[in-house]
Order: C-alpha cells, then structure tokens, then sequence
C-alpha cells in the first residue's frame, strides 16, 4: 500500500499551545516577567512551526523504514532548532562581547 500518513495543517499549531503552556508555566515558576515571557514565546512560535512542518511518512509493513523516517524528521527539526539557538547566541555575543 503506497498511503501517505499526513497530519492535518493545525497539527503543529495545537502542539505548539502544549509547548506553550508549559513554557508559561517554566518562566513563571522562574519569576520571568509575563510581558517579557509572551514577547519571547511570540518570538519562538514561528521558529517552532517552521522547523515542525508535518512530513508525510510512507505507510510501510516495515517497521524499521517507518522509524527511519520519524528519525530523519526528529533529526531536521532538533537541527532547525538547534541552527536558531546558534544564531541568537551569536548575536547575543556580538551585543555583549565574548565575555558576556
């Protein structure tokens, strides 16, 4: 069978609010400033539903294939994620210099 398993549009978009949620929960316990906690989760929502996109996963009776693709996809998105961080640490560096 040649089917494609495909999440629906708004899949990543309710994940996200779970993301969310508990980030609220994490920077509150953590004494964050609400505005200041929604300015940065505002700012991390678009980074997540780009690197998040759904991917089609081939149907297969092979259940080593089907992980393969679920690890391919874990893989792209821990690295999408991963390249941000790398990014804003840079600009964080340039803005403080290299000691801070």
């Amino acid at each position: 069978m040649n089917a494609e398993i495909v999440q629906m549009p708004d899949t990543m978009h309710r994940q996200w609010r779970v993301y969310e949620a508990g980030f609220q929960e994490l920077m509150r316990a953590n004494g964050i400033d609400a505005e200041v906690a929604k300015i940065a989760l505002d700012r991390l929502k678009p980074i997540y539903l780009r690197y998040s996109a759904p991917h089609a996963i081939q149907e297969s009776s092979d259940p080593e294939a089907v992980l393969k693709q679920v690890n391919i996809w874990a893989s792209q998105l821990a690295t999408g994620l991963m390249t941000e961080i790398i990014l804003r640490e840079i600009a964080l560096i340039n803005l403080r210099g290299k000691g801070g």
